[in-house]
């Protein structure tokens, strides 16, 4: 199956560790920092961008269905230990997206989804 996304199908989601889903594996999956810039810089969707530093696997899974394939970061901890987040992102393959939270501890993040042409106009954020 394949996820639609701004006109691409895609076959391969590169998911990390920092609360987005990537659809490049080019992404750099170490820290960028948050910012409009950085996350408009990539095909991506975010459902909470951060600084997240699972240190087992088991923060983050993947359900493949049918229909869709979700990614659920659970009691996912913040670098440094402040705090824990779970929220996940479901691409369906009718080219829905469904973002979903459960308890929230990080202060800021960034919330989006990006076809990776560069920051719109206007800065794309408020």
């Amino acid at each position: 199956q394949a996820v639609p996304f701004f006109g691409t199908s895609y076959t391969r989601l590169y998911a990390s560790t920092n609360g987005f889903v990537a659809f490049d594996a080019r992404t750099p999956s170490w820290w960028t920092g948050v910012s409009a810039r950085v996350h408009y810089q990539t095909a991506r969707i975010s459902p909470l961008f951060n600084d997240f530093y699972p240190k087992e696997y088991r923060h983050m899974t993947y359900l493949l269905l049918e229909d869709r394939i979700t990614i659920t970061w659970s009691e996912a901890p913040r670098y440094h230990n402040w705090g824990q987040s779970t929220f996940q992102a479901t691409m369906f393959f009718d080219g829905r997206i469904s973002l979903a939270y459960g308890d929230i501890s990080a202060r800021y993040g960034l919330v989006g989804i990006s076809a990776g042409r560069g920051e719109p106009a206007g800065g794309g954020l408020s």
